[in-house]
């Protein structure tokens, strides 16, 4: 039998290394303009300064001086780790002109380098440096960040986000099904009209009496809402919803009123400056007899009202 060759300890044999799989991320972001002068032409960018700290604002200034930022100065090691762009980053020169086109996509795909998701490198060092750049606080007064806070008159872009918009649009509808299947499974006249005196308290310048609508009408105004103002109509699904109904019905029949916009008051006593204070007060135990008399009071009320035909 020959003899078995020993493999020295500093060797391997037989086994085949496999690299890592590496972990990329994909995104992609798109430039649009609203005004028609820029659909064709590129607006020219200039970077402008901090009024505080003087500095030029290219969403590279916390990590760059000017001296970095025009190569008077050679980049260090830890300034190119904090640029996450990779060992050759793109450096905006504060003194030159930046087009912004309509209808430019950013690749802003990213290999994450470690298990520290934050610790990546970007695969597109050109568009992820002029995404920061046109993304920056200061280049907001020309690019909105989302098409919902775009104002005319002040931004002639925005940047589209498709994944944002897609999630915020599920999100939206997801409520408005949660609120449209909540109020359909109480279908009660009277839980759609606490929905109505909700609405009346929350939404600035919604102002229905349900009392005088039709079960026809009062429904129509419910599931409208559903949709239009979700999340207030949702308030009614909370713990405590019992609890600010009661409120709301003091304010209805007055029994308490809201002086100077503000605070509210029981004739001269004070209850509280807000709805939180207000439901403070009617749960605190040294004020029970007087919070039974105006439970008295809404039945009282509510024995008087005459359903509509």
């Amino acid at each position: 039998m020959p003899p078995v060759k020993k493999v020295p300890e500093d060797q391997t044999v037989g086994v085949r290394t496999k690299e890592p799989a590496r972990m990329i991320v994909r995104e992609k972001k798109k430039i649009l303009a609203i005004d028609p002068k820029y659909v064709l032409t590129p607006y020219l960018y200039t970077i402008p300064q901090s009024a505080s700290s003087k500095r030029y604002i290219t969403g590279q200034e916390h990590v760059l001086s000017e001296e970095k930022m025009t190569r008077k100065k050679e980049l260090s090691a830890s300034d190119l780790k904090a640029l996450h762009m990779g060992d050759n980053p793109i450096i905006h020169n504060p003194f030159d002109f930046f087009p912004i086109r309509h209808n430019r996509t950013f690749v802003l795909d990213r290999e994450v380098n470690t298990a520290d998701p934050s610790d990546y490198t970007y695969l597109n060092p050109q568009d992820a440096a002029d995404f920061i750049l046109f993304s920056t606080t200061a280049a907001q007064d020309i690019v909105a960040p989302r098409k919902d806070v775009f104002m005319k008159g002040k931004h002639f872009f925005y940047i589209e986000d498709r994944e944002l918009e897609a999630a915020e649009l599920v999100s939206s509808l997801d409520l408005q099904y949660e609120a449209e299947k909540f109020v359909r499974s109480s279908a009660s006249m009277e839980r759609w009209k606490d929905v109505i005196l909700m609405l009346n308290f929350e939404q600035s310048g919604y102002d229905v009496d349900p009392d005088v609508l039709t079960e026809t009408r009062l429904k129509e105004n419910v599931l409208t809402a559903c949709h239009e103002y979700p999340k207030t109509v949702l308030k009614l699904k909370e713990k405590d919803s019992d609890l600010i109904m009661f409120c709301l019905k003091l304010m209805k029949y007055k029994i308490i009123e809201r002086l100077n916009g503000t605070e509210f008051y029981a004739g001269d006593t004070f209850v509280g400056a807000n709805l939180e204070a207000v439901k403070a007060f009617v749960s605190n135990t040294n004020n029970a007899s007087l919070v039974t008399n105006w439970g008295r009071q809404i039945e009282k009320q509510e024995s008087r009202i005459i359903e509509p035909v």
